[in-house]
């Protein structure tokens, strides 16, 4: 129940245009989930880091099912949706 598991994600912005991104999804996945960043814009030719955390509250009993946890990353430009990706 301590522990506390942290994964990184490093988005880069190739181009010469700013690009604005946001994470779709973290509020639904629970009170063990949390998100540094859930949006922001990318600068040209620039990173951007954030993490997303999952830290146990109480203790679960899984059945043998596998559990699917879904959030998405989505980048727009001007002229609308631009693409999706999962995490």
């Amino acid at each position: 129940m301590c522990r506390k598991e942290t994964q990184s994600i490093t988005m880069k912005n190739p181009t010469t245009m700013p690009v604005p991104w946001r994470v779709i999804g973290c509020d639904t996945l629970g009170e063990e989930f949390m998100c540094t960043e859930q949006e922001g814009i990318a600068k040209p030719y620039s990173s951007v880091t954030f993490s997303l955390s999952f830290q146990p509250v109480r203790p679960i009993i899984l059945q043998r099912k596998s559990v699917k946890v879904e959030a998405r990353l989505v980048l727009t430009v001007s002229t609308g949706c631009l693409g999706c990706m999962l995490a």
